[in-house]
């Protein structure tokens, strides 16, 4: 079976809970994800978590026109 490439909408101080057990979920089935956010290798912070570097990922895509 073909795995999916799955887009990930995030941006600075999202929910964990609603990023990190998707995240996981698909991880595990083995599709990839694109993260899109504002700015081009941004690091985002979730509200509950200090360690930026955990969420920082490691291809990003940005909309609005910035890259």
């Amino acid at each position: 079976m073909e795995m999916s490439r799955i887009a990930v909408l995030i941006t600075d101080m999202f929910e964990d809970i609603e990023y990190t057990k998707p995240a996981e979920a698909f991880r595990a089935a083995g599709h990839d994800l694109v993260h899109v956010g504002l700015s081009a290798g941004e690091t985002v912070h979730g509200k509950k978590r200090e360690d930026a570097g955990h969420h920082r990922p490691g291809r990003r895509r940005c909309i609005g026109g910035r890259v």
